[in-house]
């Protein structure tokens, strides 16, 4: 793809980590400005990243919308058993995509019209 404008992704990054993780993530998204820019060039490495980015735009619609307290309660409390956080056989995100989906109930924050 050529003429694609690699410093677009710098300013997107920085960007993104500054308001969204403070100074760590900013140093994260600078070393890794490199790899996409690298991936970015060849056909499969594109299809990589767009994979990558309908996975983390996924996540983040189940973390927002998902019915994501019921995992901290059930089948105990997790207060009480937090090795459960390290159980990969009862992942968060896998029982959250599974549940009750709260996005009729958050519509209306979305748009205040």
């Amino acid at each position: 793809m050529a003429g694609f404008p690699f410093p677009v992704f710098r300013f997107l990054f920085l960007i993104f980590f500054l308001f969204g993780f403070g100074s760590a993530g900013l140093g994260l998204a600078l070393c890794a400005v490199p790899a996409v820019e690298s991936l970015a060039r060849q056909r499969s490495g594109r299809v990589l990243l767009l994979v990558l980015f309908i996975i983390s735009v996924t996540v983040q619609a189940v973390g927002a919308y998902g019915d994501w307290n019921e995992w901290n309660y059930a089948p105990a409390p997790l207060e009480s058993q937090p090795e459960r956080v390290w159980d990969w056989r009862d992942l968060q995100i896998v029982r959250t995509m599974r549940g009750k989906w709260r996005g009729a109930e958050l519509a209306p924050l979305l748009c205040r019209c």
